[in-house]
């Protein structure tokens, strides 16, 4: 599989990569494109939002279905903000409707903090998004938009300064926290949760132990 292991070290060295090495790649083995999709756009390795999209891009071309499946990885890889711009961006009109259905169902249902904090507000940037998240909400109205978003703001307020001011370690999960939030608050974090904070320490030097010496990385939860 050379072309597979030349697109992850195009990958690992942040190259901006040609769509003919794509196709190449994904005629070798399809699965492990999508799994080195993902790879590039988790935080906690690459972390290259553009090389993401680039491939993401591709595969939405060639295949719909996987393309949905990504989407729904997307806030855990990268995080909410990207689905944001997904759904304002892309071309495709069947894939942003779903993923704003996708946006719309978890801050109707799961009502999660970071989907809340990530969802387009009123003005200039990301009116696409907000509008076709508000019509999967049923929602016609900016007034009962921002009422909505406020509402869950007040009822779900577990931002990471928050949970530490109440003294919330145990509520914190510290895979979804930024490399930037956790460098900042690192002494905090290891005074006040050291247990769990070593505990991630080791899971997260284990996983990336494991990609540097195995290209296929769907064993390690990318598989789609």
């Amino acid at each position: 599989m050379p072309s597979l292991f030349g697109l992850k070290a195009m990958i690992d060295l942040r190259s901006e990569i040609s769509r003919s090495v794509m196709e190449l790649s994904w005629r070798d083995n399809k699965e492990q494109f999508i799994a080195l999709t993902c790879y590039a756009g988790d935080k906690r390795f690459v972390g290259s939002k553009n090389i993401f999209r680039s491939m993401f891009c591709f595969i939405a071309e060639r295949d719909l279905e996987v393309a949905k499946a990504i989407i729904r990885k997307i806030p855990y890889l990268i995080n909410w903000g990207e689905v944001v711009k997904l759904i304002d961006e892309i071309d495709n009109e069947e894939l942003a409707i779903y993923a704003a259905l996708f946006y719309a169902t978890v801050l109707r249902v799961r009502k999660d903090r970071l989907a809340i904090k990530w969802a387009p507000r009123e003005g200039k940037r990301f009116q696409r998004a907000r509008k076709l998240i508000m019509a999967q909400l049923g929602i016609t109205r900016n007034s009962e938009y921002r009422k909505f978003l406020a509402e869950l703001n007040k009822e779900y307020d577990t931002s990471l300064e928050t949970l530490m001011c109440e003294g919330r370690w145990e509520d914190i999960n510290y895979t979804l926290i930024s490399k930037r939030a956790f460098t900042l608050y690192k002494n905090a974090f290891i005074k006040h949760d050291g247990r769990r904070v070593r505990l991630y320490h080791h899971e997260d030097s284990n996983r990336r132990n494991f990609l540097q010496m195995e290209i296929l990385i769907t064993k390690e939860g990318y598989k789609i």
